[in-house]
């Protein structure tokens, strides 16, 4: 009983980070590399969602920056981001949860 619980809760949380995502990403760009326009944001962390492989991962995220973060804190931007996303697994995440 313990372990099916102990699961129930890594997805949880899992499910949680996925959707907590967005606003971290929107926080940061707003917050530390000063992105007032909330639809620009908005538009960043939707695409950096859409990014479908780890292929080619650092020139799709410096694309989506490119036109909204200043040249001197993109590369900074590009490789947290990066890191990030890593860090969730989210492709990985996206096939589980489409497969449901």
């Amino acid at each position: 009983m313990l372990k099916i619980n102990d699961r129930l809760v890594k997805k949880e949380t899992v499910i949680g980070k996925m959707v907590e995502f967005p606003h971290r990403v929107e926080d940061l760009l707003d917050g530390r590399f000063g992105i007032r326009d909330k639809q620009a944001r908005m538009e960043c962390c939707d695409k950096i969602l859409k990014i479908a492989t780890d292929e080619n991962m650092d020139e799709a995220v410096q694309n989506i920056l490119h036109e909204v973060v200043e040249e001197q804190a993109l590369e900074t931007a590009k490789y947290q981001l990066i890191d990030w996303v890593k860090k969730l697994d989210m492709h990985k995440l996206e096939k589980t949860i489409g497969s449901i």
